[in-house]
């Protein structure tokens, strides 16, 4: 259900929203269907999207996950990106603005699974989510699998959960399309340079934008997976649990497999966190193009927050990692030939991989919207209204996601996702 307007306790409130990526551009969307809108400043140092997460993802949207929060938000995701509530809360406030194509591919999601425990939690999860209003997923035992799939081997798969519904879209549309829609409706800096606090409430009063110092009431943190970049210039201010973790994707060809489907494969994710999907136009055989990555061993992973690990894909994976995975899963991927690589940010929560949305306890008036692990985009919609919410009346509305304060890890409330990717 899209938001409903709603007004603000003080009249136009001063906002500063620091990164205009999916989560900041959807913040300030929603904080513009107020019938009394508030002055919006948007920072982003990244203006052509070079670097940016979500431009550099899969794109992908889908409700598969184990957690009440993370299913909810992802399905109000698949209402904005999908069913075309994007362009209605773009039209709310700019009524003569473009209507925003975002290519949305409905080819599915496919998680298998290879142990009872697996399998378990798949069928456990599905009852959550059709409780909670999620459509068109199914569970298949092999024979099932073989018969949808044929080209998957099935001797060491037991289960797997199938959603008809979920799909990828253009994140590149999205931000751009947004970014447009609300240039005239809000301000643009590039650099935060300083942070200034009051010194008796330890709230931010001032921040030095572009070599300028302006006064806000409400600052959102929306900076991915440089979240503490702004977080250590508040003096005393304890630090998020986000690190920056690179994640590469590759582009390889194997016309095999799309000419036996006989349409685009889904993104298919297995027990190990290798995953792949096809590309092209849906219904089409668009000649056997696909894209796929992989979850790093954790152990291997650096931290990329201070600079010091570059963007350079991480080549060996295909060899050491996906290609065998991929060829146990089907003889038809020894055939595959990679034809490009690139890689990207992680805004990676090293405690729970679970968002951190609210005020934080140090400052009253900060708000953090950071560290989905590579879910921030199909959860931006839903996260942009309840940080909305959250500056506008003081309290989540329409999902409460009080289970995602930055509170949670002092008080050893950690919560996980068995739906990571």
């Amino acid at each position: 259900m899209l938001r409903p307007t709603s007004i603000f306790l003080s009249s136009s409130p001063r906002i500063l929203i620091i990164g205009s990526g999916a989560i900041g551009l959807s913040s300030a969307l929603h904080l513009l269907q107020s019938p009394t809108p508030p002055s919006i400043t948007l920072v982003e140092r990244d203006i052509n999207l070079k670097l940016n997460s979500a431009v550099l993802s899969a794109g992908g949207v889908r409700s598969q996950f184990s957690l009440e929060e993370n299913v909810r938000c992802s399905l109000y995701g698949l209402e904005v990106f999908k069913e075309g509530g994007l362009n209605k809360l773009i039209r709310n406030i700019n009524p003569s603005a473009d209507l925003i194509d975002l290519q949305f591919i409905n080819g599915g999601y496919l998680f298998l699974s290879s142990t009872p425990t697996g399998s378990s939690s798949l069928k456990k999860n599905l009852q959550l989510q059709q409780t909670l209003g999620a459509k068109g997923t199914e569970l298949l035992n092999p024979s099932g699998i073989k018969n949808t799939f044929p080209y998957l081997h099935t001797r060491s798969l037991l289960s797997a959960s199938y959603s008809k519904n979920d799909g990828w879209f253009d994140p590149y549309s999205f931000l751009t399309g947004v970014r447009t829609a609300i240039k005239k409706l809000v301000k643009f800096g590039t650099c935060i340079n300083d942070v200034e606090t009051n010194k008796s409430t330890g709230n931010i009063s001032r921040v030095k934008i572009d070599g300028k110092w302006s006064e806000f009431d409400y600052v959102i943190n929306a900076t991915g997976a440089n979240a503490n970049s702004i977080i250590d210039l508040i003096p005393g201010l304890k630090r998020l649990p986000i690190e920056a973790r690179k994640r590469t994707i590759f582009h390889f060809k194997c016309p095999e497999i799309e000419a036996e489907q006989g349409h685009i494969p889904p993104l298919t994710v297995d027990p190990s966190g290798v995953w792949y999907r096809g590309t092209g136009e849906l219904g089409e055989v668009s000649g056997g193009d696909f894209i796929c990555g992989c979850t790093p061993v954790e152990d291997g992973e650096e931290d990329a927050s201070d600079g010091t690990v570059d963007i350079t894909p991480s080549y060996d994976l295909w060899d050491s990692i996906i290609w065998p995975k991929l060829y146990s899963l089907s003889s038809a991927f020894g055939s595959a030939k990679v034809l490009n690589q690139w890689a990207g940010w992680y805004e990676y929560n090293v405690i729970d991989q679970n968002g951190i949305v609210g005020f934080h306890p140090g400052c009253g008036n900060l708000v953090v919207a950071n560290g989905f692990s590579g879910h921030g985009l199909q959860m931006s919609p839903a996260v942009g209204r309840a940080v909305a919410e959250l500056v506008e009346g003081g309290r989540f509305e329409t999902i409460c996601l009080k289970r995602f304060g930055v509170e949670r890890f002092e008080k050893g409330e950690e919560i996980f996702e068995e739906g990571i990717v």
